[in-house]
Parts: structure tokens; sequence; C-alpha cells
């Protein structure tokens, strides 16, 4: 994990930060032999999503700085020698909060990084759960039934649907005032046990049309 805290500082600081971490990731990808994924974004759309998760970082996000970013990373990566992938952005933060971030033990923002490069991957994204344990900002955390899937429809679908959900869920743990209280301590059935371990993963090819083809149009929400 690279940090990269440009909120408060000035145009020429955020530029240099910016700068240097993008090195780094360059640096990494060429020193592992790995190509970068990222998101083909449309900003205003991401942060609605992002809105559904983390609302505080919602509106911390940036257009200007974010495309700041992605110019330099691309910079960055083609004097080093490595492969830029773009993905659809469509529910990385909503897959990755439900998917991996109880799963590994890590932040729902570190998760959507784990779909997007998954995305990349073309790895599968059907749901790994069926009653989602989100964390929170407060070391808390918020849980709800996923609904059901309609295999017949796209698989962007139903992660439409959970994202209202979670929505919701965020919007009722404000309401009762846990968003401020110290967090209830997990259940034993609950707690992350993967944390410590990695495991193999294995593509289920189910990604490959999963980039806006025609035949999955009218099932994605713009």
């Amino acid at each position: 994990r690279l940090d990269l805290v440009t909120y408060g500082k000035t145009s020429d600081q955020a530029r240099a930060l910016i700068g240097d971490a993008c090195v780094a990731v360059a640096n990494r990808a060429q020193a592992s032999s790995k190509p970068v994924v990222i998101e083909d974004l449309n900003f205003q759309k991401k942060k609605a999503e992002q809105g559904a998760v983390d609302p505080r970082q919602a509106r911390m996000l940036s257009s200007f700085t974010y495309h700041q970013i992605i110019a330099r990373l691309k910079a960055a990566c083609f004097r080093a020698g490595v492969e830029v992938i773009a993905v659809n952005p469509a529910y990385t933060s909503v897959i990755g909060a439900v998917n991996q971030a109880q799963r590994y033990g890590i932040s729902v923002h570190q998760g959507a990084a784990w779909a997007i490069a998954r995305r990349g991957l073309g790895f599968s994204e059907r749901p790994t759960v069926r009653q989602a344990t989100v964390p929170v900002r407060n070391g808390g955390h918020v849980t709800f039934d996923l609904p059901v899937r309609n295999r017949s429809r796209h698989v962007w679908s139903f992660w439409l649907a959970v994202r209202t959900k979670l929505k919701a869920a965020h919007a009722a743990h404000d309401r009762s005032g846990e968003a401020k209280a110290k967090p209830a301590p997990l259940i034993p059935a609950t707690r992350s046990v993967c944390s410590h371990r990695s495991l193999p993963a294995k593509s289920r090819y189910a990604n490959r049309d999963q980039h806006c083809s025609d035949h999955v149009l009218e099932d994605i929400p713009w």
C-alpha cells in the first residue's frame, strides 16, 4: 500500500506527492513483472457509488486530483515499460466491500482495489457470501442479507441491488447513533479467518462479457 493524502495540500505539494507515488507504483510493477490495473472512470458515477460505501470518503474525492493521478501514473508506467489495463469501474467499491473486506481483514478501499485487479484479470464477480458484513469507519460493521440473484440477468444487476441495500444499511447505522459508538465485537462465526493466509484465485471466465458488451447494456444502471 502507498498512502497518498492530498487533502489540504497546496497545488505544488499535491503534484509532488502524486508524482512520487506514481513512480513508486510503476517501479513496483516493473520489479514484479506485473501490469497496473486502473478504472476507466466516470468521476461523478464513481463518487455516487463511493457514497454508498463510505460517504465521508466520497466527499473528499476531487476530480482534478484523480485525473492528475491517472495522467501521471500512465506516464510513469510508460517510462518503466509497464502495461496499464483500464477496466469498467461499475460496482468495484461495492464488490470489494462485500466480497473481500471482511473475508480478508482489509479495508473497504483495499477491497475495492482487489476487485479492480480481479476484473482486470477477468475473474468472477459472483457473491461469495449470503449475508454481507461490511466494515465501517468507527471499527464496527453493518450487516444485511444479500438479495436473491437472478441468474438470467447480468451479474451487475445483482450488484446494483446490493448497492441499494448497502446504502440503506449505512443510513440506518447513522440514524441509530452506532456510527459514533464504540463497536461491538464480531461473533466468532463472522470474524475474518482468511487474513493470515493466501487463497489461490481461480478464473471462472465469467467476466469476459462484463465490459459493456451489447447484450448486457440493459442491465447497467447508466
